[in-house]
């Protein structure tokens, strides 16, 4: 098990501490996101865990966050801020888009755009195309997470 990286905000639900795990086993990585936050009565509650995973792969394993995409904000102004973060998670052999997932974690909410970032593979560059869900009335939510991507999509 790795910490990869601790993020601390404050908003409506108190001091939130989000850890950024991978763990590494015999032919698989998986990656976890814990988010917690503080109540009232000084006890930590544990508001959303994000799991994924690579199991069994016998080619190249890709299960990595993307740092350049961990963002806080309150795009909604509810004063519940939103976490944005990314990662990639697949097995490949070749020079071919990999599965990329960007969630954001608002309170216990999931919202997530999932597809492939984008490559090129010497005649052309594929990949980079995104599906939303769980963003129904959160336009701005949704308006950032497409910026994030698109920002993220080429590395």
């Amino acid at each position: 098990q790795d910490i990869q990286r601790v993020v601390s905000f404050e908003d409506k639900n108190g001091r939130n501490l989000v850890a950024f795990v991978r763990h590494d086993q015999a032919g698989g990585r998986s990656l976890q996101v814990i988010h917690t936050a503080a109540k009232a009565n000084g006890k930590r509650a544990t508001l959303r865990t994000v799991n994924d995973q690579v199991a069994k792969c016998e080619f190249d394993i890709i299960a990595d966050f993307i740092a350049e995409a961990t963002q806080v904000l309150d795009e909604d102004g509810d004063g519940v801020a939103e976490l944005y973060f990314a990662y990639r998670v697949d097995c490949v052999s070749d020079v071919s888009p990999v599965t990329q997932k960007l969630v954001v974690l608002e309170g216990g909410q999931k919202h997530i755009l999932r597809g492939t970032n984008r490559v090129d593979n010497g005649a052309e560059k594929v990949g980079g195309e995104f599906k939303s869900e769980g963003f129904e009335g959160e336009k701005p939510i949704l308006a950032r997470a497409t910026v994030i991507w698109e920002t993220i999509k080429g590395h």
